[in-house]
């Protein structure tokens, strides 16, 4: 619905859903998304990088003045309510959950996460 100043890459979505209403002076790069779904309702100054999601959920709902990136989730679900002057980096999430409820002026680092939850 809104693209101000920015570049969104959606290359492959494949049985999924992809929804971005408003991206304001950010970076959005979704180069696969496979039976999943994929909210990114606000992203203000950030960048959100998602290379591929596989059976899975990402939803990120606000992200401001942060860097959201999320390498690969397989058969995992991914929420993010809130994210503020910080950045989350998720490079793997395997058959697992990780909910981040609030982020603030902080960094969260996940590496790693196979058949395990996260909260």
């Amino acid at each position: 619905p809104s693209v101000a100043q920015d570049t969104v890459l959606i290359p492959s979505v494949a049985q999924g859903t992809v929804l971005i209403p408003s991206v304001a002076q950010d970076t959005v790069l979704i180069p696969s998304v496979a039976q999943g779904t994929v909210l990114i309702p606000s992203v203000a100054q950030g960048t959100v990088l998602i290379p591929s999601v596989a059976q899975g959920t990402v939803l990120i709902p606000s992200v401001a003045q942060g860097t959201v990136l999320i390498p690969s989730v397989a058969q995992g679900t991914v929420l993010i309510p809130s994210v503020a002057q910080g950045t989350v980096l998720i490079p793997s999430v395997a058959q697992g959950t990780v909910l981040i409820p609030s982020v603030a002026q902080g960094t969260v680092l996940i590496p790693s996460v196979a058949q395990d939850t996260v909260l």
